[in-house]
Order: C-alpha cells, then sequence, then structure tokens
C-alpha cells in the first residue's frame, strides 16, 4: 500500500505538470497567433529536433513548468502545517560547506563522465533540448530549474515518501524515491544521473534527522552550477558567481527556516 502511495505521489506531480503545461500551451495557441505560425513555420521547414523549434517550444513551456511546481507544492505545505511537521531548519556551517562541496564534486566527476559517452539520438535530442532551454530566457531558465524544480522535487520525493510513507523503513524509502525520481526525467542519460542523485539527495535527508534544507541545498547547487555553467566558462567568473550561488541559498534557507519554524535537532552531517 505505501509503495502504491509512493507512485501516487509521482503520478500526482506528473499529472500537474502536464495538466498546467497542456493548458497553458492551448492557451498560447489560442491567442498568440504570432506564436503559433512561428511554430508551424519552423516544424515545416527545420523539423522537430531543430534548435529553433525546440526553442520556441521552450519558451512556452519554461512559464508552464514554473506555475505547475508552485501548485504542485500547495498540498503538500498544507499537509505539514496542519500536521505540524518539521521540514527545513538553517544548517550548521559545517553542514553546509559538506554538502555544497559535495554537490559541485559529484556535478563535476558526472560531466566529464557524460561528455564521454558516445552520441546517440537520444543523447543528441537531449543535448538539442538543452541548448533550446538555455539560450534565452536566463533568469527564467535559472528560477525553474534551481530554484523552484529543488523545492518541489524534495517535498514530494524526499519529505512525502522518505519521511511520511517510510521513516521507519529508511533504506527502502531512500531507493523508492531515488528510482522514482529517476522515472520522472524520461531520458537514459538523465534518468542514471538522477538515480545516483536520488541516492545521495535521500542519505543526506536521512541522515539529517529528516531535514529537507540540506537536500534542497545540494539540488539547488547542483542545478545551478549545471545551468551557470553554461552560460560562463572562465573559471573566475564562475568562482565569483558560486559565492553569490552560496550566499543567496544561504540567505534562502534562512527564509524557509521562518516559514517552517524551528527545531531543535542538530543539522551536522
Amino acid at each position: 500500500m505505501r509503495l502504491l502511495k509512493s507512485f501516487g505521489f509521482a503520478i500526482y506531480f506528473l499529472v500537474v505538470q502536464c495538466i498546467v503545461t497542456g493548458s497553458y500551451l492551448l492557451l498560447r495557441l489560442w491567442f498568440d497567433t504570432t506564436w503559433l505560425n512561428a511554430v508551424s513555420d519552423t516544424f515545416y521547414n527545420s523539423g522537430a529536433v531543430s534548435l529553433a523549434y525546440l526553442k520556441l517550444i521552450a519558451q512556452a513551456c519554461l512559464p508552464a513548468m514554473l506555475i505547475a511546481d508552485c501548485i504542485a507544492c500547495i498540498p503538500i505545505i498544507v499537509f505539514q502545517l496542519r500536521q505540524h511537521l518539521a521540514v527545513v531548519q538553517k544548517p550548521s556551517i559545517k553542514s553546509f560547506l559538506v554538502v555544497s562541496t559535495l554537490a559541485l564534486v559529484l556535478n563535476a566527476i558526472i560531466s566529464v563522465i557524460v561528455n564521454q559517452l558516445p552520441n546517440s539520438a537520444s543523447s543528441s535530442f537531449y543535448n538539442s533540448l538543452m541548448n533550446a532551454l538555455i539560450c534565452d530566457n536566463h533568469f527564467l531558465v535559472f528560477l525553474v530549474s534551481a530554484v523552484v524544480a529543488p523545492v518541489t522535487e524534495e517535498l514530494v520525493l524526499r519529505f512525502c515518501i522518505c519521511k511520511v510513507l517510510y521513516a521507519n523503513r529508511r533504506l527502502f524509502g531512500i531507493i523508492v524515491s531515488s528510482l522514482l525520481f529517476a522515472l520522472a526525467h524520461f531520458n537514459v542519460i538523465q534518468s542514471t544521473y538522477a538515480f545516483i542523485l536520488g541516492l545521495i539527495l535521500g542519505y543526506i535527508y536521512v541522515h539529517s534527522d529528516f531535514n529537507l534544507a540540506l537536500p534542497i541545498l545540494f539540488h539547488f547547487i547542483v542545478n545551478g552550477s549545471s545551468v551557470l555553467y553554461e552560460y560562463f566558462s572562465k573559471p573566475t567568473i564562475m568562482l565569483g558567481i558560486l559565492f553569490i550561488l552560496f550566499s543567496m541559498t544561504w540567505l534562502f534557507l534562512c527564509r524557509l527556516q521562518q516559514l517552517f519554524g524551528n527545531t531543535s535537532r542538530s543539522l551536522c552531517v
């Protein structure tokens, strides 16, 4: 029964994404004839995997993904508030540095491995999609990928599954949440990466006594550094941006602590 509920949380998240994104695209098609004509012309002239076509689709999907993630969080936050469950607490300096460093190192290693893999039809399409996402709307890409997505996915997969359903079966909860995290990415390369990342996120969450601040931090650093790496390649610029990223993360977690309340637990990892 708990396993079915786990799939139910994942399906709920995907259904919200599909409904909101589909509704947004239909409204865009209905009211924005200029965009519709551009999509049709680009599809017939360049094909469905061209950068120009994917860029047009990505421009429409990003706002929908942002709205969908926010909507998906609402019932979970309401449940947490009604049950008076502790969700986040400001991490210690030690845990902050350990988790941030681990996230950066893991992302660098995975990036090197992925770049060495031979190209295939699926990986080529995935690379084209990523290029389309990052070539415009920089702020919106960062907001969706590095801020909203980590909070939403950690609430759905770590909080709902690892804590609400499997607090007494921690290892099983970590594995289930990691598998669902991988399946939700719909790409062989990204799903493999997501499964490994999910295991680490689950381990951090469980061994920090179910403090969601640390997996959110880890997820935020991984996604944020990936997005920023595509925009800035010079190491000096990256160091400055990462310092700002860490500062923003710290302030964000402090704000989360104020919103969800304090706990008396230590957060050292």
